[in-house]
């Protein structure tokens, strides 16, 4: 078994596990440290934020991995970062993109595994993973909103463009259901038309030369929900 050595640690040595999240079939990844013969879980590299990722996309465990590790493994190209982030609890969790052949070469071989404890554990899964169409990006929408007493941001991730526009209209009809927001209730006529004192921005470009867009606001009070849809170049 091939094992990677690290200025961190003079007498540990680490291999990968890896296997997918049984709820997402995300990719999974832990790391397994070997030192005086003995083996035992380290960390886990990985963390599964119960979104559907493409193949070879990961958030990062940035919560409970060692940083300088996580550094090295960036520096010696393990692991690449997308620029996109996530927030969970009180964590913002950064998007990485893996080097699966060369986690590969270092992968371990033995009758101990990376277990992980919490509700996420990974499980070997028939389930595939989906292959991004053009595996140098990946597609983000977000919806921002404000009212005059709250104000939030949400984003979701997707592997293919035809997904990312389905999300994208689901969006734009959750905001359109009066039980769901202010926008539904006051903004559009029963024609479908904007009332007066609201403004109505839209762009839909499937050929995302530019980002698609849906945003109400209200020109009064300032409220307004904004949904964009764009495509982001991997690093």
């Amino acid at each position: 078994m091939k094992t990677l050595k690290t200025p961190l640690y003079d007498d540990v040595e680490f291999a990968f596990t890896t296997s997918t999240y049984s709820a997402t079939g995300n990719t999974y990844v832990g790391i397994t440290c070997i030192e005086n013969d003995c083996f035992e879980p380290y960390c886990n590299l990985t963390v599964n934020l119960d979104m559907q990722l493409g193949k070879g996309l990961a958030f990062i465990d940035v919560n409970n991995a060692d940083k300088n590790l996580l550094l090295f493994l960036e520096e010696q190209g393990f692991i690449t970062p997308t620029g996109v982030t996530r927030p969970s609890g009180f964590v913002v969790y950064p998007l990485y993109r893996l080097n699966l052949e060369k986690i590969g070469e270092y992968k371990f071989q033995g009758e101990h595994s990376m277990k992980n404890n919490r509700s996420d554990e990974p499980k070997q899964s028939k389930q595939q993973t989906p292959h991004l169409k053009d595996e140098k990006f990946i597609y983000l929408i977000t919806l921002d909103w404000a009212t005059e007493d709250d104000k939030g941001f949400e984003f979701d991730i997707c592997a293919t463009p035809e997904k990312a526009f389905e999300i994208f209209h689901k969006r734009i009809n959750a905001e359109k259901n009066p039980n769901n927001s202010w926008v539904g209730e006051e903004v559009f006529a029963e024609d479908g038309s904007v009332n007066k004192g609201y403004t109505l921005d839209t762009c839909v470009d499937h050929t995302f030369s530019n980002s698609s867009r849906w945003c109400v606001s209200d020109d009064d009070t300032g409220r307004f929900s904004d949904i964009y849809l764009r495509r982001v170049l991997l690093q």
